[in-house]
């Protein structure tokens, strides 16, 4: 096998045992390769000739689409990540011949690459197909829908890299392009994108022993849990890493978490505005006044949510949430 026939799946490449814990399919393996052989032999009739003698116009890459999911339930990433390149080639050719007619298909694919690619741990690779995928968003509709889900995986990319100080960066402007899209929208609350966002970027920036500024953070992603229905445990959890991080920073009587609630009360904080501050969210969680109590350390295990009411959550989360604490007198 020569350099080239190396970069393309070959017969000879599926003559391998199928690992039953990588395996997803839903029937028995040696039907799926079997699907996989027979659509690789398609393949191999089209590779080569002109797209003029495919069945189709698009032939040719829709063989690889569907040979790279039968590769992938069975376990074979790294022969999917082959198809997928040819795939992307072939539809790059296609589209060098009619410029824009398949910039969808060619975004669809380096998605798939990039999941794939990840799956073999290729994090450098990985980051290239990020990278095109979030330049290719400044002029098509299809790569601006996946854009953020890009800065969200060029964020971790570069973490997993060790590029740490590039990753908080990424983190950055991935919250700065939400607040935007949020504000445009005419948003009055932070999202669940925008929360995530800003949990990766508090972590970004603790990871690089920006604590202060990550604990900051921590305040916004907090008041923003508390508006959110059915969120308790995650607010809990935002209380104990933010408290933990302003006693890292050497600001341990700020750690020191006490509100008050009258009994009735709805479970509720105003929560800061979407280009609001992390001193803004704190004053928001300040006006609310449930009936708990907590001093560091603060530890999740030993709260419940404010006013006694449990989350929604199974019995496990309740498990894990502990005891009703008693209320402030």
């Amino acid at each position: 096998m020569n350099e080239l026939d190396a970069e393309l799946v070959q017969p000879v490449m599926l003559e391998r045992p199928v690992d039953p814990a990588r395996f997803g399919g839903v029937v028995r393996p040696d039907k799926t390769v079997r699907w996989a052989t027979d659509e690789l032999e398609q393949v191999m009739q089209m590779r080569g000739r002109s797209p003029d003698t495919w069945p189709t116009p698009t032939a040719l890459p829709e063989s690889l689409d569907q040979l790279a999911k039968w590769l992938t339930e069975l376990g074979w990433d790294d022969l999917t990540c082959l198809a997928r390149r040819e795939e992307l080639a072939v539809y790059r050719a296609l589209s060098a011949v009619q410029p824009g007619l398949f910039a969808d298909r060619i975004v669809h694919t380096l998605v798939a690459l990039r999941r794939c690619l990840m799956e073999c741990k290729r994090h450098e690779e990985a980051l290239g197909v990020v990278e095109e995928l979030l330049r290719l968003s400044e002029t098509n509709r299809s790569a601006q829908a996946e854009a953020p889900d890009a800065r969200y995986w060029r964020t971790l990319l570069l973490a997993r890299l060790g590029r740490d100080q590039e990753a908080v960066e990424s983190a950055a402007e991935a919250v700065t392009e939400i607040r935007g899209r949020l504000q445009h929208a005419g948003a009055t609350s932070a999202s669940f994108e925008l929360i995530h966002a800003l949990t990766a970027y508090a972590d970004r920036l603790d990871k690089v022993g920006r604590v202060a500024e990550a604990a900051e953070v921590s305040a916004e992603v907090m008041a923003a849990w508390w508006r959110q229905a059915d969120s308790t445990v995650q607010f809990l959890q935002t209380v104990d890493l933010y408290s933990e991080r302003l006693v890292r920073s050497g600001q341990a009587e700020q750690a020191h978490v006490r509100h008050r609630r009258r009994e009735g009360d709805r479970l509720d904080a105003p929560a800061a505005p979407v280009g609001g501050t992390a001193e803004s969210s704190r004053r928001s969680i300040a006006r609310c006044r449930p009936t708990w109590t907590c001093t560091l350390p603060v530890t999740t295990t030993a709260l419940t949510s404010p006013c006694g009411l449990r989350p929604r959550e199974d019995r496990a989360t309740r498990s894990a949430v502990g005891a009703r604490p008693e209320r402030s007198r």
